[in-house]
């Protein structure tokens, strides 16, 4: 199975990718239309993106010309890393009682954090750098790195308790793991940090 490293740089709508050759670090920036969220566009991007990666660095592929040894997610929307989850597709699903599309958009949020999280089962690290807001599922996608990096200006939350929700697609589990339970929970009900 030969897969070229050019085929992962394919046209994108949502997310630009990068390969910075020295660093042997593949960058990710996050640029959703028309709000910098996690649309149903972005995420099958992102699945795409993910995938062939993987396909790139399948056992019967002997033509590794680039390394990657990190992957790191950043986001091209001034002052914003990500809101997380498309609040006005939730409500249209909602109205419309579609919970086929709902859950299908939620166990792709799953799966994306599950394969940042596990390292795509890769020899490589996850990063996230948070510059501005990274708020519900745009923080839990930055707790999914590996490692987390927050520029100074940052400012990361779980809004949803405001909401009478509870954040349940895994960043409790992503937080209590970095924290701790107490910790974590404290920082569920917390406007944010």
């Amino acid at each position: 199975m030969y897969f070229s490293f050019r085929k992962i740089f394919r046209e994108y709508k949502e997310i630009s990718l990068r390969y910075d050759m020295e660093n042997q670090a593949m960058w990710c920036y996050f640029n959703p239309h028309p709000r910098p969220c996690f649309s149903i566009i972005m995420l099958k991007e992102l699945k795409q993106m993910q995938q062939s990666i993987i396909d790139y660095f399948h056992p019967e592929n002997t033509s590794f010309q680039y390394p990657v040894r990190y992957i790191i997610l950043a986001s091209q929307s001034p002052g914003v890393f990500n809101l997380g989850g498309d609040l006005s597709l939730f409500t249209k699903l909602i109205i419309e009682e579609n919970r086929d599309q709902l859950l299908e958009y939620a166990k792709s949020c799953i799966d994306i954090c599950y394969l940042n999280a596990v390292n795509y089962h890769l020899p490589i690290t996850t990063i996230s750098l948070v510059g501005g807001l990274a708020l519900g599922g745009g923080f839990e996608a930055a707790l999914s790195s590996n490692v987390l990096i927050a520029e100074e200006q940052a400012e990361m939350g779980l809004p949803e308790s405001r909401f009478n929700l509870f954040p349940g697609m895994g960043a409790y589990s992503f937080l209590a793991r970095s924290v701790g339970m107490n910790a974590a929970e404290k920082m569920m009900l917390t406007k944010w940090f």
